[in-house]
């Protein structure tokens, strides 16, 4: 028998520690660590680093905004309610 090992579990038997404060040049450094350990026969070579996600920061024209009479609060409420929703009511049933 041996204990089924389901997902990433807990650490591995080798482990690697890359530190530093430039994320681009970390990533790019695990990928060549990653890369010799493959060369060197380490199997199940997994990272932490997620997948880079592509985030929406929009910028406002401050004056043909405020020629629009539209102002930042305006604006962030505008997003939010793209993006999350806006709760416009709550539904009651009896005492529910």
């Amino acid at each position: 028998m041996r204990k089924f090992r389901l997902g990433p579990g807990e650490g591995g038997q080798i482990q690697l520690r890359i530190s530093g404060p430039d994320g681009d040049e970390l990533r790019r450094m695990a990928t060549a660590v990653m890369g010799i350990m493959r060369e060197e026969g380490a199997k199940g070579i997994r990272d932490e680093w997620r997948e880079k996600v592509k985030v929406v920061r929009p910028l406002m024209a401050e004056a043909q905004a405020r020629q629009l009479g539209i102002d930042r609060p305006m604006l962030a409420t505008q997003l939010q309610a793209a993006f999350q929703g806006t709760q416009t009511g709550v539904y009651r049933e009896r005492d529910e």
